[in-house]
């Protein structure tokens, strides 16, 4: 049967977000792809339909490739083939067709995220040149069980000045969904605090927040402030607890979150790039 690669942006929304929702409806984690959260991923994490594509076979869409761009670094943001058309190499033909359109642009990397149990998708990636270079970990820390004397205070500030202050002091190169780049275009709900020389950006419900920024100045780590801030969070919302997702990179934070007592979670991805 025929196949054939289209752009995502002669696409309405509706229709990438079928080909997504039928393309992931065996993924392990279950998500409701829908236009309001595509609109969010074009936001936050500039996905360029430009530069994505749909894949056809016999006239019907079974496969999108999704890409984020910033300068000349891209992000795989979404990959996915429907069940019943993974064996006709369906995704090789759309990973080809993007790999050379970003050769051709002048991309200097690709970065992507994947489960680290998805061993057939980290296999393809891997015979296409991607190499791991972190594993992302999920920590959970439970609601505080006890009120420590002179909890320090924290002071809300923008979240602009969580995101300036992490580029200012060149913060490491982060994975694209905690990137400052990526904190520049959130907006509340999400909660931005600072405490000394540490900074954080977080959003929670009833029951959990959840960080989504960590940051303190080089000059000021591993002098406790750290500490401070994670205790401060955790005990301005004592009924909640503390969720740090799968987007952080291990070699930065496994040790710190290992030293307060956290308890892993079942989430884990590892973070690779392909360099051209």
């Amino acid at each position: 049967m025929e196949s054939l690669v289209i752009p995502a942006n002669g696409c309405s929304l509706q229709e990438i977000c079928d080909v997504l929702q039928r393309g992931y409806s065996d993924y392990a984690v279950q998500i409701d792809w829908n236009p309001s959260m595509l609109l969010d991923m074009i936001r936050l994490y500039q996905v360029d339909l430009r530069c994505s594509f749909l894949l056809q076979c016999g006239g019907k869409n079974v496969g999108c490739i999704l890409m984020g761009r910033r300068g000349r670094r891209s992000r795989l943001s979404a990959f996915c083939i429907q069940p019943s058309h993974r064996q006709n190499l369906g995704g090789r033909e759309l990973l080809n067709h993007m790999l050379k359109e970003a050769r051709e642009r002048g991309d200097s990397h690709i970065e992507l995220e994947v489960l680290v149990d998805n061993f057939p998708a980290i296999h393809l990636y891997e015979e296409y040149g991607f190499r791991a270079v972190d594993d992302l970990v999920s920590y959970t820390f439970p609601p505080p069980t006890e009120q420590p004397h002179n909890i320090p205070t924290l002071r809300e500030v923008t979240i602009e000045e969580v995101a300036e202050t992490m580029l200012m002091y060149e913060a490491p190169m982060l994975p694209w969904q905690i990137a400052p780049e990526t904190l520049f275009h959130m907006t509340p709900p999400y909660e931005a605090y600072r405490l000394r020389e540490g900074w954080c950006l977080l959003t929670r419900t009833e029951k959990q927040v959840t960080l989504r920024a960590f940051f303190v100045t080089p000059e000021h780590q591993r002098q406790g402030v750290g500490r401070e801030l994670l205790t401060a969070i955790r005990h301005r919302y004592p009924s909640c607890s503390l969720h740090i997702p799968a987007l952080f990179p291990a070699s930065l934070y496994r040790g710190f979150c290992e030293a307060l007592g956290a308890k892993y979670g079942s989430f884990r991805q590892h973070y690779m790039q392909l360099v051209f």
